[in-house]
């Protein structure tokens, strides 16, 4: 293939659907018009051919019958040649008898002219038949066949050119009107098929044109699709529901920038108060000191937060990856029951932990998942709270890990928005400031890193269950 050519391939791949389909159209109804006349054609002229072979072959056959039958046969063909000469103007066929030596017994007047005896030699030479279209010197066309007789006495060739001049001019002008008749049909074929071509790609140009003017402003905005072919109406479809995922990722991100930017601004206005009121008149050295220290929890608590968005942002990336080990998950739990003692002692919590199974994963992030829930379970709880922790093979592939307590539990609207980054609560908004509500969102994000999930279950006024489901890895079945 020459540049030139490999040049116009890759600009047809390159085109517009419109123009591929446009050209692969008038390509196949090309081909399928010369396909259609040559069938249309060819059963025509088989259909004329076969009845002039037969004529001469009757013809043929008569003569074959006189010549071995009858003593005076050469007087009734001759009766039958001058017959036909006296009455008809042109003969419709031509006759000549020729005996063993070659010569010619009886011939139609102007036979010799037109067809001459060494052209029906020349035809079966050339195509091993006796049967021939022949072209005479004043224009006609004439089927050349030829016999001879069985007889053993009578040794004839019989010579017989039948005029299908009408015939082929027939065929010539019906070929005409069937090749000028299958051409426009095709081609108004195509040109309706283009049309409806156009008509059906024309959602497309709508669907470019509304993907053109999407903006943030504009992304409630939905494509009307349901008039659109069924394959088209599939990608206008796709094209709302990616909208509305956008549009829902969109209000998310907007509501937590401005919990994001509440949580921040909270420790902030705390620095720039105490700072004031320790600034507007002269102070002890003790109490410089316990405006440092109260500066220095609200540092903390800004640095908890930054360390967990950052988190939960690397968390968010594909590539990330975690190191997995065996580990005894039991110990991590007791290990964490060791931390929050204080904690517990002062809700006056009971602390229990059961299971004799190994996980496959990272024992820190496992750590940090478990802590974030017994943080969670001990702080929005009543004194006297109860906090189970069980670690039990699942069903099928999945190892379970339950946090269970008797807190206040948590309403089904908050359910549904419980894993959200700095969602709390109206209960714990209200009653309970100090969490930043990224907790669980971490949980989640730890466990979605494992390629496990979280699952919760609750009811206000008898606690909630936390699920972390562990795959299970083959090696260790």
């Amino acid at each position: 293939m020459n540049a030139y050519s490999s040049r116009m391939v890759r600009s047809f791949r390159n085109s517009s659907i419109k123009v591929r389909l446009s050209v692969l159209i008038l390509l196949a109804s090309t081909l399928f018009s010369f396909g259609l006349f040559q069938a249309v054609h060819s059963t025509l002229h088989a259909s004329l051919s076969r009845q002039q072979n037969e004529f001469a072959h009757d013809r043929l056959r008569m003569l074959r019958a006189i010549v071995e039958r009858k003593q005076d046969f050469l007087r009734i063909i001759g009766e039958d040649i001058k017959w036909e000469g006296e009455n008809i103007s042109l003969p419709s066929y031509y006759l000549r008898l020729i005996d063993g030596r070659g010569s010619v017994l009886i011939e139609t007047p102007g036979m010799k002219e037109l067809v001459p005896i060494a052209r029906f030699e020349a035809a079966r030479n050339r195509t091993g038949s006796s049967e021939e279209i022949y072209q005479s010197p004043n224009g006609r066309y004439f089927l050349l066949k030829s016999d001879a007789s069985s007889s053993a006495k009578r040794a004839v060739t019989m010579q017989i050119a039948l005029d299908v001049t009408p015939e082929v001019t027939a065929d010539a002008v019906n070929s005409r009107k069937i090749a000028l008749l299958i051409i426009v049909s095709v081609w108004l074929l195509t040109a309706v098929l283009l049309v409806a071509l156009d008509r059906t790609l024309r959602p497309l140009d709508r669907l470019v044109d509304f993907s053109g003017r999407i903006s943030g402003v504009r992304i409630s905005e939905r494509v009307d699709c349901e008039v659109w072919p069924l394959e088209v109406r599939r990608l206008g479809e796709a094209l709302n529901a990616m909208l509305d995922r956008l549009e829902d990722s969109l209000i998310r991100l907007t509501h937590v920038a401005a919990n994001m930017a509440h949580e921040i601004r909270t420790p902030l206005n705390n620095l720039m108060g105490e700072a004031e009121v320790a600034l507007m008149q002269a102070r002890t050295p003790e109490e410089y000191q316990r405006v440092l220290e109260s500066g220095m929890e609200e540092c903390a608590r800004l640095t908890r937060l930054v360390d967990n968005l950052l988190f939960l942002g690397h968390a968010e990336n594909p590539a990330m990856s975690i190191s997995r080990v065996r580990f005894d998950p039991l110990s991590e739990v007791k290990s964490l029951f060791g931390q929050f003692a204080v904690q517990a002692q002062g809700k006056e919590a009971q602390l229990g932990c059961r299971g004799d199974l190994f996980l496959y994963g990272d024992p820190m992030l496992f750590r940090r998942a478990i802590s974030n829930l017994l943080a969670n379970a001990l702080y929005y709880s009543p004194p006297g709270v109860r906090i189970e922790v069980a670690i039990e093979a699942g069903d099928g592939e999945m190892n379970r890990v339950t946090v269970r307590d008797t807190g206040f539990g948590i309403s089904e609207t908050d359910l549904t928005r419980i894993f959200d980054r700095f969602y709390r609560g109206d209960h714990s908004r209200a009653n309970y400031r100090e969490g930043s509500g990224l907790g669980l969102s971490i949980v989640k994000a730890i466990m979605e890193l494992h390629g496990g999930s979280v699952e919760v279950a609750s009811r206000v006024g008898a606690g909630t269950t936390f699920t972390l489901l562990f795959p299970r890895p083959p090696e260790l079945d």
